[in-house]
């Protein structure tokens, strides 16, 4: 049988977490191209990746709970 596991119990524990600030160093403030970010999606409660592949203009990503990839294909 192919049950699908529930994470509910463990990710929403997490769904109110507070982030601490971390403070940055130089060399990886050096990486970061932009400091302007915006929200492309929002339907998942736990995600993972994102990977950008260039040659295909495309962002792709998994949504771990609902065991599914997603994409974001030339900003649409």
């Amino acid at each position: 049988m192919n049950k699908k596991k529930d994470f509910s119990p463990t990710v929403y524990k997490f769904k109110d977490a507070v982030m601490e600030q971390v403070e940055n160093t130089d060399l990886f403030k050096s990486y970061i191209k932009t400091t302007e970010f915006k929200q492309l999606f929002s339907g998942t409660l736990w995600a993972e990746g994102p990977c950008y592949i260039p040659h295909k203009d495309m962002l792709v990503w998994s949504d771990n709970p609902n065991n599914r990839m997603m994409k974001l294909v030339k900003g649409q």
